[in-house]
């Protein structure tokens, strides 16, 4: 951790499916001259909610001046905030699944009027200026892209390094083609079974302009079962940005650049901030991974580890021109894409009873309500149907489901589970092999 903050919160910006939004539109306006883009805050130099507005405005200007359009701010942080609690962003109607920024972006961003949003990065490569760079992720597959890279000083306060760089922006040069890595398999041997809940916390500098330091036993009396508490049986991450005062008070404690506030991080926060912890962390802000590795889930006889997948994309048919075929969300209509199944953990316990190792797959079809509840399930053809007990179990776990803000009622969707049981003290295949022997 923190030899490249960039590519760091870079994953989080395509863990999602692509989607089609599909909404009523919005009172008619003067169409702009060109796309209009969802404009970010500005991540790596350790902002605060309120200076990541601020800079989000810097960022706005500065793309104005390079003839860009970007959104109206107050529009989208409102229609963002309607769907992280699961409300229509154009009527307020509950409706569903509550978002995140990003899902709320593709489920209804192209009704908003948005061709995308622009990220800005902030990162310190080793032995070179400080670079800022501000690059767009499109909703649909094609349209305008662009970026524009100014290097960014290493040493004032961050707002004012900030406006300093928007003003030298540029496109980058054309990148230099790059070597591919080689393919490991085999086999990883006997695996112990995870009895104990375990707590990560990686704590780093959250400004990536500051030499990087990392903090080992930053808050070493915190402990899993804290953690737990506050993440709740579902969830399993969350990050945080600190700031510590001088006197070793935490002054400010919030949801980093990609996390969503939410009870759960409050809670992590209100733990720490009675936590005791490392006094190297004193006078500089910090972002704070909490992660839990979740104890083993066992079969009944406690001789199986048991683990559970859905897996809600099939494989769509190539396209001319396309390199590979896309993965997407087998769904009736667009607008339940990015619904969510339910917890995994709780399905897995529908196969607690089973007594071989192996793998067990089934196929469900999913109705929503055009509240997005899940109605009713059923199993469907695919593979070798499951048991009536088994299969009921996996319906009630179904009921949980949630689809975001369905255009009509009684739509489906597909999704396949997939149920591992291994025994620990049998070697197993590595990931990569194992995924290389399924390859079609």
């Amino acid at each position: 951790m923190g030899a490249n903050r960039y590519a760091r919160h870079m994953r989080f910006l395509f863990f999602a499916p692509f989607i089609v939004a599909c909404a009523a539109a919005p009172v008619a306006t003067k169409a702009p001259a060109g796309p209009v883009w969802e404009v970010e805050g500005v991540n790596g130099l350790g902002l605060f909610a309120f200076e990541r507005t601020l800079s989000r405005e810097a960022v706005s200007e500065a793309l104005r001046t390079l003839g860009k359009t970007p959104a109206d701010a107050a529009m989208v942080d409102r229609a963002w905030s309607y769907a992280a609690g699961g409300r229509n962003p154009f009527t307020g109607a509950n409706c569903g699944r509550a978002l995140s920024p990003f899902q709320a972006r593709q489920r209804w961003g192209r009704a908003l009027g948005l061709a995308g949003n622009t990220s800005a990065s902030v990162w310190c490569p080793d032995e070179k200026p400080c670079e800022l760079s501000i690059y767009t992720h499109l909703i649909e597959e094609e349209g305008e892209r662009f970026e524009f890279d100014a290097n960014i000083d290493r040493e004032g306060a961050p707002l004012v390094a900030l406006k300093k760089a928007l003003t030298t922006l540029a496109p980058p040069p054309p990148a230099d083609g790059s070597g591919g890595a080689g393919l490991l398999g085999g086999l990883m041997g006997a695996q112990a079974i995870q009895t104990d809940d375990l707590l990560r916390i990686e704590v780093e500098t959250a400004d990536s302009r500051e030499t990087h330091q990392s903090v080992a036993d930053a808050f070493s009396s915190v402990t899993a079962a804290q953690v737990t508490t506050c993440f709740g049986p579902n969830r399993n991450s969350a990050s945080l940005l600190l700031e510590v005062a001088s006197t070793g008070a935490i002054t400010r404690c919030e949801p980093d650049f990609y996390e969503t506030g939410s009870a759960e991080t409050t809670c992590a926060c209100v733990l720490l901030a009675g936590a005791a912890h490392a006094p190297a962390m004193n006078g500089r802000r910090w972002s704070v991974d909490l992660r839990v590795d979740r104890r083993d889930q066992l079969t009944s006889d406690g001789r199986l580890v048991l683990t559970a997948s859905w897996n809600t994309r099939t494989r769509s048919e190539k396209k001319p021109g396309e390199t590979y075929a896309r993965w997407l969300e087998h769904v009736q209509d667009p607008s339940i894409e990015g619904w969510f199944p339910g917890p995994e953990r709780l399905v897995a316990g529908c196969f607690a009873g089973r007594t071989e190792a192996g793998q067990i797959n089934s196929r469900w079809a999913v109705w929503f309500d055009a509240q997005g509840n899940a109605m009713k399930a059923a199993e469907q053809k695919g593979w070798a149907p499951l048991d009536a007990e088994t299969a009921q179990c996996v319906i009630n776990a179904l009921r949980t489901a949630q689809a975001p803000c369905p255009s009509r009622a009684n739509l489906w969707a597909i999704v396949n589970l997939h149920v591992n049981l291994r025994d620990p003290n049998a070697p197993q295949k590595s990931p990569l092999e194992d995924v290389l022997e399924k390859k079609p």
